[in-house]
């Protein structure tokens, strides 16, 4: 199985009981996507000889981030975007308030996929929830800095730095 088909089976499992918000959810994640940060994060697990079962929590984790994150940054108050993964947006197919649910929805559960993996030791638990914490505020302050900067002119610093927060969603993997 490749890292793709592995973190697809971990997304769907987390994904099958999460109530009302559970067709947006399946719908935003499950869709399509590159996967890439989940591929990096087994990358970096496999080639320090991590078992990939110990770094399954962490991939969907960062996953279910990234696509919380695509999911606000679609809606008409970000950059209004209509198409996602060649399909309809989540707030184009499920509505505006739907779409920010399912988003709250998926940083949660990224979240309690980690606090309850149950293959990592408490203290790998808590370095990964840091880690996670610390890159979604990051990404969200750059998305900030982003908005504000719409109707300005800004210099390379402002921009290298938003560009910087906003990509620093790559999980590090910490792995006994």
């Amino acid at each position: 199985m490749n890292y793709t088909e592995r973190v697809n089976q971990h997304l769907d499992k987390y994904l099958s009981n999460q109530g009302s918000l559970t067709k947006a959810m399946r719908y935003s994640v499950l869709s399509g996507g590159k996967r890439f940060r989940p591929i990096l994060t087994y990358t970096v697990a496999d080639t320090f000889g991590t078992p990939l079962n110990l770094a399954d929590s962490s991939a969907c984790a960062v996953e279910l981030i990234h696509a919380y994150s695509l999911i606000h940054d679609d809606l008409p108050a970000m950059d209004n975007d209509d198409i996602r993964h060649n399909q309809p947006a989540c707030h184009k197919k499920f509505g505006e308030a739907q779409a920010i649910l399912t988003g709250d929805g998926l940083q949660a559960l990224a979240f309690e996929v980690l606090v309850n993996s149950k293959q990592l030791s408490v203290e790998v638990r808590i370095n990964t929830l840091q880690a996670l914490t610390h890159a979604a505020f990051e990404m969200a302050e750059g998305q900030s800095i982003d908005l504000n900067a719409v109707t300005q002119v800004i210099d390379i610093g402002t921009l290298k730095n938003m560009h910087k927060r906003k990509r620093v969603l790559y999980l590090i993997v910490q792995c006994n």
